[in-house]
């Protein structure tokens, strides 16, 4: 894979499954220690309609629960969260009520918390595959991609176990995820062996990932950007557009392809399809920019030039590319200058 292409992807990853244009606290093992942690999953404050519910006392398991599931039933999410959190006085090592815990701190948006009551569900029952699934994602977005691969890993094994046990049909050697399968960790696992360049291994996932979810636009997308990667334009060019017959205003499957173009140097169908999901100065500046990265100065400077006459107040990005292109055009020509005969002249602008 060429530096470019090296370079997108960083920028391509930075946010799991693929969010931007261009998928520790430690484990607390064995039982005994999950009571330690129950205090820790308690929201920083609870809202004024649950104060005077969370300050009376729970008196048994059984309570605790009721109380629980009739807050449920209410959506009155912080006062189950209270009662889930008061049954671990009882029962510190039931690793159901921690998974209860983790859905309802994910819904709150409180994901640090749920984080740590997943991974005191993995710590009682590693065989828990939501739990593993969240904790993977987690670290693959905090970067940690080894914790990573380990949960997503185990997620996958335990979905696949399951999968047998159901006689669910088989491609190749893995069986076909259904409904019930973790597909995150399938395309989450399949990132990361797009990023260690792995691109057979990540296919495979992808393609698992697909069998469970065939119209989703984001897998598509992904296994698209795995061909691209590698070079292989054409098979990414098929997987781009056929998330774009499935959802036409998926962004980001038009910016990829338009990646395509960009990298088979068809600046105009690559400029017709960013227009496609973005105002003209903004295409002419991606443009731009992309063909910056791939050593194309002359071309990356008349793009930019469109896209700060088409927004000369608004688009400070392209000012800012543009003065980086022509930092580099200067730094080209003194190496020419210095070294003539060794370094080629830089190509023509292509026909504007």
């Amino acid at each position: 894979m060429n530096k470019p292409a090296l370079s997108l992807l960083k920028q391509y990853r930075s946010g799991w499954i693929r969010t931007g244009w261009i998928a520790v606290a430690l484990l607390c093992f064995g039982t005994g220690c999950a009571s330690n942690e129950s205090a820790n999953l308690e929201p920083q404050q609870y809202s004024a309609t649950n104060k005077a519910a969370v300050q009376m006392p729970i008196e048994s398991y059984q309570q605790a629960m009721e109380q629980a599931e009739r807050a449920r039933l209410e959506a009155n999410w912080e006062g189950a969260l209270f009662a889930y959190i008061r049954s671990l006085d009882f029962q510190p090592d039931n690793s159901d009520i921690y998974l209860q815990i983790a859905r309802i701190h994910h819904r709150l948006n409180n994901q640090d918390l749920a984080i740590k009551a997943y991974q005191q569900v993995i710590a009682l029952s590693p065989e828990v595959i939501e739990a593993q699934q969240a904790v993977g994602v987690y670290y693959l977005q905090q970067r940690n991609y080894q914790q990573a691969k380990v949960h997503l890993s185990k997620a996958i094994a335990e979905d696949q176990k399951r999968l047998a046990k159901a006689g669910e049909t088989t491609e190749k050697s893995s069986f076909v995820p259904n409904d019930e399968s973790p597909i995150e960790a399938y395309t989450a696992l399949a990132v990361i062996f797009d990023m260690e360049k792995q691109f057979i291994k990540s296919r495979e996932y992808y393609k698992l990932a697909l069998a469970g979810q065939p119209n989703s636009v984001n897998i598509l997308s992904n296994l698209g950007y795995s061909y691209y990667l590698n070079n292989e334009y054409r098979q990414a060019e098929q997987y781009f557009k056929k998330a774009i017959r499935i959802n036409p205003k998926f962004k980001r499957a038009w910016t990829n392809l338009g990646l395509v173009y960009v990298r088979e140097q068809d600046y105009d169908k690559a400029l017709k399809t960013f227009k496609q999901v973005m105002p003209d100065y903004e295409a002419y500046n991606d443009l731009g920019y992309l063909v910056m990265l791939e050593g194309r100065l002359v071309e990356a400077e008349y793009f930019l030039g469109k896209a700060i006459e088409l927004s000369p107040r608004y688009f400070k990005k392209a000012n800012v590319n543009l003065e980086q292109v022509q930092i580099l055009k200067k730094d080209y020509q003194q190496s020419v200058n210095e070294y003539p005969g060794m370094i080629s002249e830089q190509p023509q602008v292509v026909n504007k």
